[in-house]
């Protein structure tokens, strides 16, 4: 994740969530998903100062 993270690192948040949701479909091929997958984006906005 952190490896998919680091090659997104210029698109938005909107842009990256749903690449991160298909990082994860392809690490767990297809092994069956037993729990549910939340996702939170957090965008840093410096300071007016």
């Amino acid at each position: 994740m952190v490896v998919t993270l680091n090659e997104n690192l210029d698109k938005s948040v909107t842009e990256t969530l749903p690449v991160m949701s298909e990082s994860i479909k392809w690490f767990k091929g297809e092994a069956e998903q037993f729990d549910d997958i939340t996702m939170i984006g957090f965008e840093f906005k410096k300071p007016l100062n």
